[in-house]
């Protein structure tokens, strides 16, 4: 079984600007407007919350400063074409400036309009920031990438048997997969047209995990 506290814990401490939020503010903020999150939830933002580096991109804006303001004023923000759909709490903004909620029952993660759930985004916090950490390793020159894409049938069936075994389950994102093997660190993106593009990672972080080989340990 893949140790995800501990493959998570390796990304983060190569990531600059990591910041949480205090809880008694969040406690506060909560309470005044009557707000239940999931424990999930709850635990992201006071980890990362002030994490601009790592939630505030070209990729969307998940920090604690956009909860705030959308959960402050829902009579502003959210009402009419943004107002949330039932069972589900305002979660941030995705890379095309709409917004994301998270489903109070499942975790999971969708864009949404007019009340209704639109399209899935990711299947739990985790694999938004998993998505985020990769983004901001690149940046920040910790892992390099090489680029491939996949278009015929028979290619992407093999592909996928190759390396079912190295999957990151639970990671899976907006039509995202990942794996790592080894010391490289794949991620598989589909696109509308059918073809896939893989892009490889390597990196010293990369190695570190490889060497310590500790990720498949529970």
């Amino acid at each position: 079984m893949i140790n995800k506290k501990y493959l998570f814990e390796k990304l983060l401490s190569y990531c600059k600007d990591i910041q949480g939020v205090d809880e008694q503010v969040l406690d506060a903020h909560l309470q005044k407007h009557g707000l239940t999150i999931r424990p999930d939830h709850r635990s992201f933002i006071l980890k990362y919350g002030n994490s601009n580096q790592l939630l505030k991109s070209d990729y969307g804006d998940c920090t604690y400063a956009m909860f705030e303001k959308y959960t402050s004023n829902p009579q502003k923000y959210m009402s009419g074409f943004d107002e949330l759909p039932d069972g589900t709490v305002f979660f941030g903004q995705e890379f095309s400036e709409e917004l994301l909620c998270i489903e109070n029952e499942s975790g999971k993660l969708y864009t949404y309009d007019s009340k209704e759930l639109l399209d899935y985004y990711g299947e739990s916090i985790d694999a938004l920031l998993f998505s985020w950490l990769v983004v901001c390793l690149l940046k920040y020159g910790v892992i390099s990438s090489t680029q491939m894409r996949i278009v015929e049938k028979d290619d992407k069936e093999q592909f996928f048997q190759q390396h079912e075994a190295y999957h990151l389950v639970g990671l899976d994102h907006f039509f995202t997969k990942y794996f790592l093997k080894n010391n490289q660190l794949m991620r598989c993106r589909g696109s509308q047209d059918g073809t896939y593009d893989v892009y490889y990672f390597q990196g010293e972080v990369l190695d570190l995990i490889a060497h310590e080989g500790l990720l498949f340990k529970s």
